[in-house]
């Protein structure tokens, strides 16, 4: 049982053990950087860095999870939208049941995972599903899940509302500082 848990839940009894294995399916990606053709507009394709552009097509229906397996960026997360896409270095991690695993409630539990000793590869690094999908995890009951996935997701967009008006700010500044000091390079 968690040290904090919302008052409507306290009387719920203990998480039940599972293997993540349990909760999650992982599918590979068919999509290698050097055969795209980036457009304009499209569906987002993401590599282990962020978005890399838009494509024509999507491999993924609905929003999932996705694990960097290979490289310098082995086991970074990040929960993307449906109809996009990711990379072949990365994994998508999806719900078995959706009504049984939140799937955002799976994303922030994973970043609470040290998946270090899952990594292989002394030059390339890299993560297999097979290794990590053993481990045991403690999960709530669906209602649960979803309270704690929204309460979290409520901070991150605060979280994200918040670095965008400091990008704001930063711009407003640099502009004030072109114009309130001379050009030194002219």
């Amino acid at each position: 049982v968690p040290k904090l848990r919302f008052p409507e839940f306290i009387n719920d009894g203990d998480w039940e053990e599972k293997e993540l294995g349990m909760a999650l399916k992982a599918e590979s990606s068919t999509i290698a950087k050097n055969k795209l053709i980036l457009l304009a507009n499209g569906f987002s394709v993401y590599g282990a860095d962020g978005k890399i552009g838009c494509i024509d097509t999507y491999e993924q229906e609905t929003e999932y999870i996705a694990i960097v397996k290979d490289g310098s960026g082995v086991g970074k997360l990040f929960f993307y939208e449906c109809k996009s896409s990711v990379l072949g270095t990365l994994t998508y991690l999806l719900s078995k049941d959706v009504e049984l695993f939140n799937l955002k409630w799976l994303y922030y539990l994973l970043l609470t995972v040290n998946f270090s000793p899952f990594v292989k590869g002394s030059g390339i690094p890299h993560i297999y599903y097979k290794d990590y999908s053993k481990l045991l995890i403690q999960i709530p009951k669906p209602k649960e899940q979803q309270k704690i996935a929204n309460s979290l997701t409520s901070i991150d967009n605060k979280i994200e509302a918040q670095s965008n008006k400091i990008e704001v700010l930063k711009l407003h500044k640099k502009g004030l500082m072109q114009q309130l000091f001379p050009t030194l390079n002219e």
